[in-house]
């Protein structure tokens, strides 16, 4: 077998090939390569059996090479060698499967391991192939050409019946009899407990796959594993000879994934096992798993059958809206929050709840929140423009534990902002400071209220209720103070005074000048002066 190591520092490299008797582990040629360029003219070169690869290259991850290889060489097994320790969870996991991640400075005994169980599962893949290239590991052959089969005949893009989908299956020289039938298993993750990277992310679903692979595919010897989209994955489970399929084994493996990826990939994920059908049959059979999934907005890392869930739907009263929007304008957040974490609780019950009635609640609820803050004057799209208001909206409707971190957002924002808004001589305060620090530049009374959240007529009433004057009389006023403060202390002309304050007709502003002190400009300095 040939072997190839890829990794951008040198000795390291060099160390490592001539520090091992490759020969005793069945190794008969070792490339070596610095960087991704040259690792893919190794490859175009000469068959790798088994990549040894760092993931950090200043040329490009080893992530990124490993999907290459995966998609131009498959029959590649690749083992990752890094020097980040913090990623025990994700060694963890894709220890599961077939490859191995291993931290430097590399153990020699425990690469040489990973080493052995890499070539133990290339000569069994081997055996399996030439064992049958029709049979019930026909999976395995040419598994990326496979995969995309599958994902053409669930995209529709294969027509669904059976003669489309036998002569696609000949024209890509792939097994397939019409007789078979399949089960489709639909795993989404639904969340990661942690805010990962695109990189990191990517790692964590390669683990992921390789839970899969090994808890509920095993051998490789039952189906396909297929990423249809970022966090969704179909299983394509064979049954041949219409041998009758443990569905109960099938779900007790598949919350075995589900329980292994809650603990080391610090994920949810949901789970839905459809039923026997044969080819043409699976796009609907898959829809409707992903509508059942749609729909299961209560229950993460559980696992359920097609159907399993009633779809006759019990009456839903709605809640007390006029009742909840009285509790958030008094500010009582918490017994708001208590209310509806008790409706919420009560709709779990609910037979036949559907994401659609989720939706309508949503709906209402952001209504009354709309209501009451305009009531207050407060401009909503201020209040929850920002980036994290945003996140948490767009995930809202993910399923109820989603819905109620954004609507607790939504609670705890306004109570906050409205208890200020309450205490009128704060947002006096916030105005006046606002003003004063931004004397200098151009600002309207409508910039002064958009900076609080709040609409211009209502800061108005407010604020001339507290100073007896306007904002925009404020704003003249802080203006011409800075004029005076300028012309007192500084030698700077008149004209350019006038400009760093706002005017740019100088007859305007000696005219408001004059108001202000009863003496215009190049008196006052005089005065000021002696």
């Amino acid at each position: 077998m040939k072997l190839l190591i890829v990794d951008d520092e040198i000795i390291i490299t060099e160390d490592l090939k001539n520090s091992i008797e490759w020969s005793k582990l069945g190794i008969t040629e070792v490339f070596t390569a610095f960087n991704i360029r040259q690792a893919k003219e190794v490859f175009f070169n000469s068959e790798i059996d088994i990549m040894l690869c760092d993931i950090e290259m200043p040329q490009g991850s080893g992530l990124e090479l490993l999907a290459w290889v995966r998609k131009n060489f498959p029959k590649t097994e690749s083992i990752f060698l890094t020097c980040h320790a913090d990623f025990s969870y994700a060694k963890e996991a894709i220890r599961l499967g077939s490859l191995d991640y291993i931290l430097k400075p590399v153990p020699y005994m425990e690469l040489e391991k990973a080493i052995s169980k890499a070539i133990e599962k290339i000569n069994k893949e081997s055996k399996l192939l030439e064992k049958s290239l029709f049979g019930e590991f026909w999976f395995k052959h040419q598994p990326l050409v496979i995969e995309h089969f599958w994902i053409d005949i669930l995209n529709r893009t294969i027509r669904t019946n059976q003669k489309a989908i036998k002569e696609a299956a000949e024209a890509r020289n792939i097994p397939y009899a019409e007789n078979m039938k399949f089960l489709p298993v639909l795993f989404n993750i639904r969340r990661w407990h942690n805010d990962w990277n695109l990189q990191d992310q990517k790692l964590m679903e390669y683990g992921f796959k390789n839970i899969v692979n090994e808890v509920v595919l095993k051998d490789g010897s039952k189906g396909q594993l297929i990423e249809m989209e970022r966090g969704k994955f179909i299983i394509i489970l064979s049954i041949w000879n219409n041998r009758l399929l443990d569905i109960g084994t099938l779900k007790k493996d598949c919350q075995a994934c589900l329980n292994a990826s809650n603990e080391y990939l610090k994920c949810d994920i949901a789970c839905h096992i459809g039923s026997e059908a044969y080819a043409y049959e699976l796009p609907v059979m898959v829809d409707n798993l992903y509508e059942q999934e749609k729909d299961n907005v209560f229950h993460d890392n559980r696992v359920f059958l097609l159907n399993e869930q009633n779809k006759v739907l019990d009456n839903i009263d709605l809640p007390d809206m006029g009742m909840w929007s009285i509790m958030l304008a008094e500010g009582s957040g918490e017994s708001l929050l208590s209310e509806i974490l008790t409706y919420l609780d009560g709709l779990s019950k609910v037979r036949g709840f559907k994401a659609g009635k989720l939706k309508e609640f949503h709906h209402d609820f952001m209504q009354m929140v709309y209501s009451t803050l305009k009531q207050k004057g407060i401009q909503a799209h201020k209040l929850f423009n920002d980036t994290e208001s945003v996140k948490l909206y767009d995930n809202s409707d993910n399923s109820v534990r989603d819905l109620l971190v954004w609507i607790r957002h939504v609670v705890m924002k306004v109570v906050d902002y409205t208890g200020d808004v309450e205490k009128t001589q704060t947002i006096v305060n916030k105005v006046k400071q606002y003003i004063t620090v931004n004397v200098e530049q151009e600002m309207t009374r409508e910039e002064v209220a958009n900076h609080l959240y709040l609409n211009p007529d209502y800061l108005d009433r407010i604020f001339k209720k507290e100073t007896g004057m306007s904002v925009t009389k404020f704003m003249v006023q802080e203006r011409l103070n800075k004029a005076q403060e300028l012309l007192s202390k500084t030698e700077l002309p008149v004209s350019v005074i006038a400009v760093a304050i706002g005017y740019k007709n100088m007859s305007h502003f000696s005219a408001a000048f004059k108001k202000h002190t009863n003496m215009n400009p190049i008196d006052y300095r005089k005065e000021a002066h002696k």
